[in-house]
């Protein structure tokens, strides 16, 4: 492996990830496959503006965001998940 090669690889190791200065959404927007995004408005580990941000600038995406759930609101909502999950699945 040539020191150029192992160079553009670091670079890209320490890139990946990282937020762009400028258009940090521009990407989302060309997901266009239908989007289901459930959050629980009093996550910590991933907080709720994380979700609403994903609903803008996703072109076909669909929020649910449920009041006094956590990380997994999934769970805490189960059934009313399931009720909700199904007809977005079914298209």
């Amino acid at each position: 492996m040539s020191r150029d090669s192992v160079v553009a690889q670091l670079v890209a190791i320490r890139e990946w990830g990282t937020i762009p200065e400028t258009g940090r959404y521009a990407t989302l927007k060309s997901i266009t496959h239908p989007t289901l995004i459930v959050h629980g408005n009093k996550d910590i580990v991933v907080t709720p503006i994380n979700a609403f941000i994903l609903a803008e600038h996703l072109p076909y995406a669909q929020l649910i965001m449920y009041p006094d759930a956590n990380h997994a609101a999934y769970s805490q909502y189960a059934e009313n998940f399931l009720e909700n999950a199904r007809p977005f699945l079914s298209g």
